[in-house]
């Protein structure tokens, strides 16, 4: 191409681009320069033909976001209901944005015709109340003759995303869609307008009364109907609509005087119907093979009175039908339904019949009958008779609420229960059902019911469990037992009764839960024990497990009333010991309680008790390094969070205990005894560091062969009192108190003789301590792990004037014995004189016929209250024998 082309292209094109910016440069401006007379008369023109007030946020007039148009568009757009009494929160209409188009050349030539309508995205909800009135009433008549530039030339109505609801409290019809785009195209100006309607939306609900007809289903349509404004009739001739993929024929003819709304299905496959009913949440079944046919009539007329109420009628049924899923070769034949929902009948009023509902599985066949009245308060009235295989049934028509079910059951009832609003009404109930290896497991429901088998029947009042085996997780039950005042029970007038017996081999406490414990903890607080059972349950259990603790050969009476159990008769083995008692569980807020017990063990075994209870959260003393057996008596009170435990701080209790054979190896709490003593150089001069160290190994293997005290609980302390504990290494006398942060306060004595190394032998026999000997006094105070030890001579001076005191009562009780002094005195008790070992000396002298030669050799040691006491004593002997010699004379 020559340069001279080149050139001339280059003009073109730059005179064109400039045309075009200058184009786009005028329409902007005029869109400027028209913005608010355009704005202005559009709200005007609006504002003058509505009597309910509009709330709009902004209006913006727009052109490039509507190419080739010109809009006018309303944003935040809100219309409360058109009665006196409606609040702001009563919503007729609301829209995010509302677009009014227009031809650009009609606003040059100042006549403002709007073309097209555009909402979106949005919500309606149209409301017919009882008394007539209805919510959408807007409009009023224009009293104003002026010619007007404004005109709606209508030729399409767009929504998208938009919600429709619409309520008619008189004859309890509500419907809710969701539009996800409907537009409506036509000549809306013509007095005969033929309109098309197309649309992809959401069937929300469709409810007539307390049923629902159809909910969350997918539709489509594309339909002609027209509008005749002269007689304000609308017509839509029977048309093809599409509703869970399912073909439906729609009609529609409304009047003055008339509504009258067609929905019909004939011969619709069953396996399609049966695929696209699935409920949400259960797997989808798009293989499903059969025959059979579905029939489906629907006829709603209204009258459009006052005094008139809607009018339905519906009639729906299966034929022959036969369904096979062919992943397992499940089949349920000879289906055969008839069924009838309608409010036309005067007696019966509102109501849903089955008349004939039959079918077959492997498990044999199935017959009965349905019919519910008062949709408000249902009535159910029916019966049932036959064999149904639980895998099949949900397989194809999936059971609402339950994740999986197999097994099967067989049912043979009649029953008439009426709701009521207490709870219900049971009029006429007979019947049972058996069950034969059923398992089952709800939705959101973390337990698993397996092996069911045995029977539940009811009659009238009472309902009752006949040999009713079953597994939960991991645990076994075995139920025989029945409930008695169901009808209280269900009118929450009255408690039921139950009397049930329990067996098991194994539970464990966790499979009970419907979710996990830290799914408890996050959900709050609610009660876990009814307040409307009354029972009795005989429980036996060869094994309980709760968390990682096992107990073996449980047996009790347990009895339920009011949020409480009381576990009576209550026999079990834990960690080796044989426990009896009582126990007592009350929930007196949601989850918070009270445990009480009364316990008695004759043969606790501490090294398993410590390993069963994790050592009682100290680490002082494990398994490892106690040993013995204990008698126990155990009185024991305490609050009980279900999410944080035991309130150990809160414990009241009263433990009585005789320890046997009790032993306690390698405590390192012990070292701090001889530690102290070595530190000591008065002690070590006294007890030489041979003895330390050997009683330091005596402390280390302790051993005592009996121990017997009473200890109490209270304010998160252990108080122990004073008692004598004679061990391997010493004999101690130990009180003091041990809290629940093993924060402990001990004050023991000992005598420094148990500590020293000395000979008990001699060539003249066993030697006998004569009770004398330097008692030494300790107060350990402080963590146990880590205790502090001072000498306590504020203890030791307290016992030695206990010992003066008790030395003074001595000599009371034997002046009372020998002469007969302080008589009045009740307190002293009768004096006995210790005996002490004595030493048998025998000298042999060879063989002879007898021998009986023994000598006692009494060794003792007077002290001078006892030689003072003799002298008495002798004094008075003198004195009566002269007494007598002066009555003989």
């Amino acid at each position: 191409m020559s340069k001279k082309g080149l050139s001339r292209i280059f003009c073109w094109s730059k005179w064109i681009f400039a045309s075009v910016f200058f184009l786009c440069l005028l329409i902007s401006l005029s869109v400027y320069l028209f913005r608010d007379k355009v704005v202005g008369i559009v709200v005007v023109e609006i504002n003058k033909n509505l009597n309910t007030p509009v709330k709009v946020g902004n209006v913006d007039l727009t052109f490039w976001g509507s190419f080739p148009n010109l809009s006018v568009d309303f944003n935040e757009v809100f219309v409360h209901d058109a009665i006196p009494e409606a609040n702001q929160s009563d919503t007729l209409f609301y829209s995010k944005k509302i677009r009014l188009k227009f031809n650009p050349i009609d606003i040059l030539n100042k006549n403002y015709k709007v073309k097209k309508i555009e909402v979106f995205p949005g919500y309606g909800h149209i409301k017919h109340f009882a008394d007539g009135r209805s919510n959408y009433d807007i409009f009023k008549p224009s009293t104003d003759t002026t010619p007007s530039p404004f005109q709606f030339t209508l030729n399409e109505l767009y929504f998208e995303d938009f919600r429709l609801d619409y309520s008619h409290f008189g004859t309890a019809q509500f419907h809710a869609t969701r539009l996800a785009d409907f537009r409506l195209s036509g000549d809306f100006t013509e007095k005969v307008a033929d309109l098309t309607a197309e649309s992809n939306l959401e069937i929300i609900y469709a409810q007539s009364g307390e049923v629902k007809l159809v909910e969350h289903k997918a539709a489509y349509f594309k339909l002609k109907l027209r509008i005749n404004q002269e007689d304000g009739t609308i017509n839509l001739p029977d048309a093809s609509v599409q509703i869970a993929n399912l073909p439906f024929i729609f009609g529609l003819d409304v009047n003055e005087k008339l509504i009258d709304v067609r929905l019909n299905a004939n011969n619709l496959q069953l396996v399609d119907v049966a695929r696209n009913i699935q409920h949400q949440g259960t797997k989808k079944i798009a293989d499903l093979r059969g025959t059979g046919t579905v029939q489906f009539n629907f006829h709603y007329t209204d009258e459009r009175k006052e005094d008139a109420s809607g009018k339905i009628e519906c009639n729906f049924g299966v034929k022959n039908g036969n369904i096979v899923e062919p992943t397992e070769n499940l089949l349920i034949s000879n289906i055969n339904i008839n069924g009838f929902y309608g409010n036309t009948n005067k007696k019966l009023g509102e109501h849903l019949s089955l008349d004939k509902l039959n079918f077959q599985t492997i498990a044999g066949p199935f017959a009965g009958n349905l019919m519910i009245t008062e949709f408000n308060q249902p009535h159910f009235q029916g019966k049932a008779i036959g064999s149904i295989d639980l895998a099949i049934l949900h397989a194809i028509f999936p059971l609402p609420s339950i994740q999986s079910t197999s097994g099967k059951i067989a049912v043979d009832s009649k029953f008439d229960v009426k709701s009521t609003t207490a709870g219900a009404e049971i009029r006429n109930c007979d019947g049972n059902i058996d069950f034969a290896d059923v398992q089952c497991q709800l939705v959101n429901d973390k337990r698993y019911f397996d092996h069911i088998t045995g029977r539940f029947y009811w009659k009238d009042n009472i309902a009752g469990l006949e040999k009713l085996s079953l597994t939960i997780g991991n645990s076994d039950l075995s139920l025989d037992g029945k409930f008695e005042q169901l009808q209280a029970y269900l009118n929450n007038t009255g408690k039921l009764k139950a009397d049930i017996k329990i067996r098991s081999a194994f539970l464990d406490v966790q499979d009970f839960s419907t979710s996990t414990k830290a799914e408890e903890i996050a959900n709050g607080r609610n009660y876990i024990l009814p307040n409307n059972i009354d029972g009795n349950l005989h429980l036996m259990a060869n094994n309980l497990t709760y968390e990682k603790h096992q107990f073996k050969k449980l047996s009790t009476e347990l009895v339920i009333f009011e949020r409480n159990l009381h576990f009576n008769q209550l026999s079990l083995q834990n960690s080796e010991a044989d426990i009896v008692g009582n126990l007592l569980i009350r929930e007196k807020s949601p989850e918070i309680f009270t445990i009480s017990t009364n316990a008695h063990s004759n043969n606790i075994s501490f090294a398993p008790l410590f390993a069963e209870w994790d050592n009682f959260q100290q680490t002082v003393i494990s398994s490892n390094n106690i040993s013995g057996k204990a008698i126990i008596d155990l009185q024991f009170s305490a609050p009980f969070d279900l999410k944080s435990g035991i309130k150990s701080k809160d414990i009241v209790a009263t433990v009585k205990m005789k320890i046997d054979d009790g032993r306690l190896k390698n405590i390192d709490a012990f070292k701090s005894i001889t530690v102290s003593l070595k530190e000591s150089v008065m002690t070590r001069m006294i007890l030489k560091e041979n003895n330390i160290q050997n009683f330091e190994n005596n402390l280390l293997d302790l051993k005592f062969a009996s121990i017997e005290n009473t200890f109490t609980i209270s304010n998160g302390r252990l108080s122990i009192p004073r008692m004598t504990i004679i061990s391997n290494a010493l004999t101690v006398n130990l009180s003091g108190v041990h809290d629940f942060d093993n924060q402990i306060d001990y004050h023991l004595d000992f005598n420094l003789r148990d500590i020293k190394k000395k000979q008990t032998k001699s060539e003249f026999g066993e030697i006998i301590d004569d009770g004398t000997g330097l008692q030494l006094f300790a107060h350990m105070f402080g963590p146990i792990d880590n205790p502090t030890i001072k000498w306590d001579q504020q203890a030791k001076r307290e016992l030695v004037k206990a010992n003066i005191e008790a030395d003074k009562q001595t000599a009371k009780e034997m002046l009372k014995a020998e002469f007969g002094l302080f008589k009045k005195d009740s307190t002293l008790r009768v004096y006995q004189v210790k005996e002490k070992p004595k030493e048998e000396i025998q000298i042999n002298f060879g063989k002879t016929e007898e021998t009986e030669v023994v000598e006692d050799v009494k060794v003792k040691k007077d002290n001078k209250i006892n030689k003072t006491v003799q002298n008495w004593k002798n004094e008075a002997d003198k004195a009566k024998d002269n007494k007598i010699k002066f009555i003989s004379d």
